[in-house]
């Protein structure tokens, strides 16, 4: 999965199988906009390989970015939600 921000800066979100690196790492490649990528999940280590020297690479806890996603889309929002309980559910790598 890919979140990103789109050219009229909407997040957007993208989604290949786990190993369809190679149409991951084109779809990167195609986006030249393209200079820092934060990474999570199980496969994630494979993916940093491949694209090391090309981005800078910064690796999250899965967690962390699931968390940092939701502080987002609820300040987005506008809800004002101090307190909750987040699950995640599911697995694979994140970008």
């Amino acid at each position: 999965k890919i979140a990103y921000f789109n050219e009229k800066k909407l997040l957007t979100f993208e989604k290949f199988y786990s190993h369809e690196q190679h149409k991951i790492i084109d779809w990167i490649k195609n986006n030249n906009g393209i200079k820092q990528i934060c990474i999570t999940g199980g496969k994630s280590k494979l993916l940093q390989q491949l694209l090391t020297g090309s981005y800078k690479i910064i690796e999250l806890s899965e967690f962390e970015a699931t968390l940092a996603g939701v502080q987002f889309i609820l300040k987005e929002e506008q809800h004002t939600i101090n307190n909750f309980i987040l699950t995640n559910i599911g697995t694979g790598t994140s970008i």
